[in-house]
């Protein structure tokens, strides 16, 4: 299985259901920051995290192929997204940033 449904399915993973549950207190004491916060975790929850604050479905936002954001938060991405409160009333504008352009870091495959 190589999608998060895929595995959760067969039981080899946290379905989206439980994923929402188990970061919904982080997300609760995200939300209270007023200064910038840096999260580190794996993809999955990241790309749940993602999806909650930009107001993307949260399905689709799980897999890497559904957008710019999401791919940059794969395991292996040598990037990460930042995300700045946007100018409306609620929501979150997202920025790319490349740390292998910064520092020379050569991504997984890459010679």
């Amino acid at each position: 299985p190589t999608s998060f449904e895929e595995r959760a399915a067969l039981g080899a993973g946290t379905s989206p259901k439980d994923l929402v549950r188990r970061l919904e207190p982080s997300v609760l004491e995200l939300e209270k920051r007023l200064a910038p916060l840096l999260v580190v975790a794996h993809a999955a929850p990241c790309r749940a995290l993602r999806a909650y604050l930009i107001g993307a479905p949260l399905l689709e936002s799980l897999h890497a192929s559904s957008s710019a954001g999401a791919a940059a938060l794969a395991d292996d991405a040598t990037s990460l997204v930042e995300l700045t409160p946007s100018d409306k009333i609620y929501g979150f504008a997202e920025s790319i940033v490349s740390l292998a352009r910064r520092s020379g870091i050569v991504g997984a495959g890459s010679a």
